[in-house]
């Protein structure tokens, strides 16, 4: 798709000192002319409304409309761009914050036990279900528990476990019940 400014570069050669104006304004207020009326762009650039018709031929739009929905998709994919360049910020700071030695310790943990043991109640027992489908796909010794008993003796009963607790509050009682036998039991 072909943005404002490459249509206004293809057409720099055909443009007067008016037309050019009215793209300076254009340029300075995308996002306001991208909800402006022709008589009110009009207004704004000293114009008369025909000569912002002949702009938009001259620039190869079907009409204002299409100039206006063209700024407004511009916007759009702008903001797209901000949102990306901001998710990649968090995911580079993310990767920034791992400690080498706690992942480590982490995946020896899981090695070593003898069952990963997922927990957790209400809406996040499906997120916690799907990790644990995702762990038992690679070592076939990770199950979803959702009783909170039977997790608690797991924990009582069998030393060598690695536990994950998932709340999305991280103050869900039976989850924090869970968390603190665990801690108890050093698992």
């Amino acid at each position: 798709m072909i943005t404002f400014d490459q249509r206004v570069l293809n057409a720099e050669y055909k443009l007067n000192e008016t037309e050019e104006a009215i793209i300076s304004y254009i340029k300075d207020n995308q996002e306001a002319v991208s909800h402006m009326s022709i008589s009110k762009l009009a207004a704004k650039t000293y114009v008369a409304p025909n000569a912002i018709t002949r702009l938009c031929k001259k620039l190869n739009y079907d009409g204002f409309v299409a100039l206006k929905l063209a700024l407004r998709d511009a916007h759009v994919n702008d903001q797209r761009g901000s949102d990306q360049l901001l998710q990649q910020v968090v995911i580079n700071r993310n990767f920034d914050l791992i400690d080498e030695y706690r992942e480590d310790t982490a995946i020896e943990a899981l090695t070593r036990a003898k069952k990963n043991l997922f927990f957790a109640v209400g809406e996040t027992a499906y997120v916690a279900q799907n990790f644990a489908d995702i762990f038992n796909a690679v070592d076939q010794k990770t199950q979803f528990v959702t009783y909170e008993n039977q997790i608690i003796y797991e924990i009582e009963n069998d030393p060598n476990l690695v536990i994950f607790c998932i709340s999305q509050s991280g103050e869900t009682a039976q989850t924090l019940r869970v968390a603190e036998a665990a801690r108890a039991n050093q698992q």
